[in-house]
């Protein structure tokens, strides 16, 4: 008697659980089986597999990292360059244009090589300065240079400054 107690017992949790299933398969529920916790047996129909269980985990999805692209290396598109006004008053404006630093670097701007009215400018994402001086100097030739710190590329222009407000 006791056996089919037993029997029943099975058959009515088995009867409930498929009952179970249906109901929340219906209401579209996910179901998944696992392995039974106190064996770690697969759960039937899983063609002997095992399942995900405290077991058994779930392998973890092999993630590939994306590859990391290395910084280009900079490459100078051409000698550094800079450009002056050419031939401007004393006491008046005039534009320098670098071109063909390394981009983010500082260069340092000088009057002649000595380095007398030194400036520093930082070259934008083209490799380039631009500035507007105003000269205070006696009228002459002067050679102005720009170097960049980290490429130490370097520039030269010859400006004439005219007499103006100083002469």
């Amino acid at each position: 008697m006791r056996a089919r107690a037993q029997l029943n017992a099975v058959v009515t949790a088995a009867v409930t659980a498929a009952v179970t299933v249906a109901v929340l398969s219906v209401a579209g529920c996910r179901i998944t089986v696992e392995d039974d916790p106190a064996t770690g047996n697969p759960g039937p129909g899983t063609g002997g597999q095992k399942s995900p269980s405290p077991k058994n985990p779930s392998p973890k999805g092999t993630v590939t990292p994306k590859p990391v692209k290395p910084p280009k290396p900079w490459v100078p598109k051409g000698p550094a360059t800079l450009v002056g006004c050419g031939t401007h008053a004393s006491g008046y404006q005039c534009t320098f244009h670098g071109y063909h630093f390394k981009p983010g670097e500082k260069v340092r701007f000088t009057r002649g090589f000595e380095g007398a009215g030194e400036h520093v400018f930082t070259a934008d994402e083209d490799g380039e300065i631009s500035t507007n001086l105003t000269s205070n100097t006696r009228s002459g030739t002067y050679t102005y240079v720009a170097r960049g710190l980290q490429s130490d590329r370097h520039a030269t222009t010859t400006v004439r400054i005219t007499p103006g407000l100083w002469g």
